[in-house]
């Protein structure tokens, strides 16, 4: 069996495509001037473009890199971690080809954001995406950590707390900045570095809640 152990990092788009798919905004019901109502729709509009929230939705972002290390229980071995980055169709062709290839998909609240992201993006470049959901969920091969950590319970606890409390440093930056640093070429290395350790965590709190090494 082989255990595709992954995380991605996302972008937000340009302003003229976040404009082409911008919300339409409303002032709270306790707002009663029209003066108060413009001022506070401009300021919704403007924090809207600026895209700080947008690499948080498949509508307003784009996938930027793709992490990825492979789990192999019959050599007991952990590949080395690749990063695929640049174009977005390029990315995404490449995970579902790692994807239809690999018997087990492990990610990090994956299932509820990785993979659906990967999912809209793909439909948006016109990627054809294999079938895997069953009814109204991803298909068993798809292991979140986050699900099993929760124990079935509310727990949202992040990666990188769950990485510190085995033993782990955690993060080596912030993934709202990834993007930006990855298209500087004097940061650069800088965010291949954030992802290749944000992969490392992954692959070791897999191990400890899959006991991968044991199987």
């Amino acid at each position: 069996m082989k255990y595709l152990i992954f995380d991605i990092e996302t972008g937000a788009l340009s302003k003229e495509e976040l404009e082409k798919v911008m919300p339409e905004f409303n002032a709270p019901g306790n707002y009663k001037k029209q003066e108060s109502i413009d001022a506070y729709l401009k300021e919704a509009k403007e924090e809207y473009l600026e895209g700080k929230k947008a690499p948080l939705s498949a509508l307003t972002g784009y996938v930027s890199a793709l992490g990825y290390c492979i789990y192999d229980n019959v050599t007991k071995q952990f590949s080395e971690t690749n990063i695929i980055y640049g174009d977005e169709k390029d990315i995404l062709t490449k995970w579902w080809d790692l994807y239809q290839e690999n018997d087990y998909i492990v990610g990090f609240n994956s299932n509820y954001f990785d993979i659906p992201f990967m999912i809209r993006r793909s439909w948006k470049n016109g990627i054809n995406v294999p079938h895997i959901f069953m009814g109204k969920y991803l298909e068993s091969k798809c292991i979140d950590l986050m699900v099993i950590w929760s124990c079935g319970l509310p727990d949202k606890t992040p990666l990188d707390r769950i990485a510190k409390y085995f033993g782990l440093s955690g993060k080596n930056g912030k993934g709202s900045e990834f993007t930006i640093l990855l298209n500087n070429p004097e940061t650069k290395q800088q965010a291949l570095e954030y992802l290749k350790n944000d992969v490392y965590m992954t692959r070791v709190v897999a191990d400890k809640l899959l006991q991968l090494t044991l199987l």
